[in-house]
């Protein structure tokens, strides 16, 4: 729970966090097992997937049947984070 609360404080939601965090540890994965391995249910995983993209912490990596997703690495993430902070 630490990891969430640390990507709260540098501007997450807590279902973002989760949403993220259950990226990270999956890898390359659909939004069904980002949901299953974050706790959320399947709708409000692909609500939170978009915010992600848009926040660029998240890329779609298309397909021809499942669209996945991949979390960019926790370096991008604490760089946007220092430039939101530096501004």
């Amino acid at each position: 729970m630490q990891i969430i609360e640390s990507l709260e404080s540098l501007g997450l939601e807590e279902k973002e966090a989760k949403v993220y965090v259950a990226l990270l540890q999956l890898g390359r994965a659909s939004a069904y097992s980002v949901s299953e391995k974050s706790g959320l249910k399947k709708p409000t995983t692909y609500v939170i997937l978009g915010e992600l993209v848009k926040k660029g912490l998240v890329s779609k990596a298309p397909r021809m049947r499942k669209q996945l997703f991949v979390a960019k690495s926790p370096d991008e993430f604490f760089a946007l984070a220092e430039e939101r902070l530096a501004v």
